[in-house]
């Protein structure tokens, strides 16, 4: 529990998050979807595209990626305290426990799917 209480203390700045924007929205589709498909080319691309670096490109995946698996790991932890509630009689420690929430929303991702506001349309 220690790391998510560390992330929410370093929150981005509306700065950090407008650049963090400009990055995805220069990702096509299928490179959202499946970072791994993002090579160096792709990456050199991406970061002209949205005015940033490729080392801040590279920084943005490798947060997705540790945020992803601490996701995964939650939610594997989670269904472990499930199991150990459930099989724990009325009153036992275990019964106490509260639950990790299914879903945590991370802004930046949420972002990549949603039109920008200031993005004018044909």
């Amino acid at each position: 529990m220690g790391s998510i209480k560390a992330l929410a203390e370093n929150k981005p700045d509306e700065k950090q998050m407008s650049r963090i924007e400009a990055i995805i929205n220069s990702m096509t589709p299928d490179e959202r979807r499946k970072q791994h498909i993002i090579n160096g080319s792709r990456r050199k691309r991406i970061a002209k595209g949205s005015g940033t670096s490729v080392e801040e490109v590279n920084r943005l995946l490798k947060q997705f990626v540790q945020m992803q698996k601490m996701l995964k790991s939650a939610r594997r932890d989670g269904r472990a305290g499930r199991r150990r509630q459930e099989s724990a009689p009325p009153g036992h420690a275990d019964a106490a426990q509260p639950q990790i929430p299914a879903v945590l929303e991370w802004r930046s991702r949420q972002a990549a799917y949603r039109p920008s506001a200031d993005a004018s349309g044909p």
